[in-house]
């Protein structure tokens, strides 16, 4: 999955947007506390330059893929089809793996946002033509650390360049995504710049830095991220929800009315802003704003798997049943659902609904490593009947 990302830290944190153009101009400096994080300055953020570096290594392997191609779309397609070899057998998908090109490359762990930037860098080292896309899918849940996290949903078009002497007549795009399952979809899609890419990595690492509670390392790759790129609203929405946690809810409303300035109706910011009501006495515009929200979600296969597992971590175990059950029925090609189903069935007792869950999972799998992971569930679980 290309993604970037929110946290729901009920409040909800973001990984990467882009809607309405908002074009005022912003004046930074106002929604960034330098003084609240003195030591984010010794934090060393990544420059661009750096994100998108290609080593020795990454040149060889684009070499040997394209060189046995004449044409170039048959080099753009050798390329694509190489990289998807190649992340499918030796690279393990990791939500929290937000590495630089060069490091996804070497890794055994990367996640989508990851290996897009990584794809993009080795097709410009190749002379391709490349394009950022934002995927405008629906609002996307996962969990870590019991925390929720929004995902939005990146991927790239790979095309023959024009020049000069060279006049490019029906030309093939190429689209290079990562999520397996948005990829049968037909979502409408945006094109986005490289700068807009980068504030998601930076938002991203600030997301990661977040949840382990190292506010000055967040800061600064959020102001980083601001810096990049002022009309990305997930690093003000993730910055808003750090000053809430630490008790500055002038900031943090100042950043979130901005955010939804940029983007309204957005619904992590409104989910964050509600919070922030509720933390503050205005109830009623947080019952407002969450019942709007409620109508909106319940149509939605991922709000339902993330109450789902916060069902679970109450130990709710009917209610996280029922919510499964209808993320299944919206959404039947998802196989961390079943997953889900499995492991609550499993805690109810219900073991023939346990082994039918779990081979449905490793039926809807993703990856070798996926179905793999189910099928050691499934023997674990037969030995254990």
């Amino acid at each position: 999955m290309s993604r970037a990302k929110l946290l729901i830290l009920f409040a909800v944190v973001l990984l990467a947007s882009c809607k309405q153009q908002y074009n005022a101009p912003i004046n930074t400096s106002s929604y960034l506390h330098d003084e609240l994080f003195p030591s984010h300055l010794s934090v060393v953020v990544e420059t661009g330059e750096q994100v998108f570096a290609i080593n020795d290594d990454m040149k060889k392997f684009v070499n040997r893929r394209v060189k046995t191609m004449e044409t170039k779309s048959g080099q753009i397609r050798e390329l694509a089809e190489g990289i998807f070899r190649r992340s499918n057998t030796d690279l393990l998908y990791q939500n929290d793996a937000n590495t630089v090109a060069t490091e996804t490359f070497a890794n055994q762990a990367a996640n989508c946002l990851s290996l897009t930037i990584m794809t993009y860098a080795l097709a410009d080292y190749a002379g391709f033509g490349v394009s950022f896309q934002q995927v405008m899918i629906p609002e996307l849940w996962v969990r870590r650390d019991s925390t929720s996290l929004l995902n939005r949903h990146v991927n790239l078009k790979l095309f023959e360049k024009p020049n000069a002497s060279v006049v490019v007549v029906n030309r093939h795009d190429f689209e290079v995504d990562f999520n397996i399952l948005e990829r049968k979809r037909r979502y409408p899609k945006r094109i986005i710049t490289k700068e807009r890419v980068l504030a998601m990595f930076y938002n991203n690492k600030g997301v990661d830095a977040l949840i382990d509670e190292n506010h000055d390392m967040a800061y600064a790759y959020f102001k980083k991220g601001i810096l990049t790129d002022a009309y990305l609203v997930d690093n003000y929405t993730n910055l808003g929800i750090m000053y809430r946690r630490l008790g500055h809810h002038d900031y943090a409303e100042q950043n979130y009315t901005l955010a939804l300035k940029i983007e309204p109706g957005d619904g992590t910011t409104l989910e964050n802003l509600a919070a922030l009501y509720t933390a503050t006495g205005r109830h009623a515009e947080a019952v407002s704003i969450q019942r709007e929200l409620q109508n909106k979600r319940l149509s939605n296969p991922y709000y339902h798997y993330l109450l789902g597992e916060q069902a679970l971590e109450k130990n709710e175990l009917l209610m996280a049943r029922k919510h499964f059950r209808r993320a299944i029925d919206l959404h039947r090609s998802n196989h961390e659902f079943y997953f889900a189903m499995a492991r609550t069935l499993y805690l109810l007792g219900d073991k023939k609904g346990t082994q039918r869950y779990l081979n449905l999972a490793r039926k809807h799998s993703e990856t070798e490593q996926e179905e793999l992971h189910y099928a050691q569930k499934l023997n674990s679980f037969s030995q254990l009947q």
